[in-house]
């Protein structure tokens, strides 16, 4: 049997067929024992689905569960019709990562700079700058990686008992 005279059985029996064809097609099947057999294979199937269907039920009204189905869309809308990014923020997001790139870099050749002069010269190994917060207090300090320890000495420069404060005159 054709899919075309499947379909029209199919259609006859759920009532979808002009009344001009009703009566040829109830003709066809009382002649035809294949037609037979499946109209009684559609009514069958037909009958378990309906009456095997789990009732559903939808926790909202019809009318809450379609308004929200269109402020989804609403929303989808709204966010389509956003007007370009102002150049500035644009520029910003540009800008932001690479001054976080600029500034460790900077820092890595800072300090590859800074251990690069404290092996050539043996003084810058071992001093360290410290600030005071008067004038009138100096201060000297000593690094020793080797001995992992940090020495800073003040002392008062009005009293002048080292001479002018001066280190590397006193070496």
């Amino acid at each position: 049997m054709n899919q075309d005279l499947q379909l029209k059985l199919q259609a006859f029996l759920d009532g979808e067929l002009p009344n001009a064809e009703v009566n040829r097609v109830a003709d066809w099947i009382d002649s035809d024992p294949e037609a037979q057999a499946l109209l009684f294979e559609l009514r069958t199937t037909k009958v378990t689905l309906r009456e095997n269907e789990l009732p559903h039920a939808v926790p909202e009204t019809r009318d809450f569960y379609w308004s929200k189905i269109n402020r989804a869309i609403e929303s989808a809308e709204r966010l389509e019709s956003r007007p370009a990014p102002h150049f500035i923020t644009l520029w910003r997001r540009f800008m932001a990562p690479l001054a976080g790139v600029a500034l460790v870099t900077f820092l890595t050749l800072s300090m590859v700079h800074y251990f690069k002069r404290s092996q050539e010269d043996p003084y810058l190994s071992h001093l360290a700058e410290v600030e005071t917060p008067s004038d009138d207090v100096g201060a000297y300090s000593f690094r020793s990686p080797s001995g992992n320890m940090f020495v800073v000495w003040l002392y008062d420069r009005s009293s002048n008992t080292m001479g002018d404060g001066d280190f590397y005159d006193e070496l």
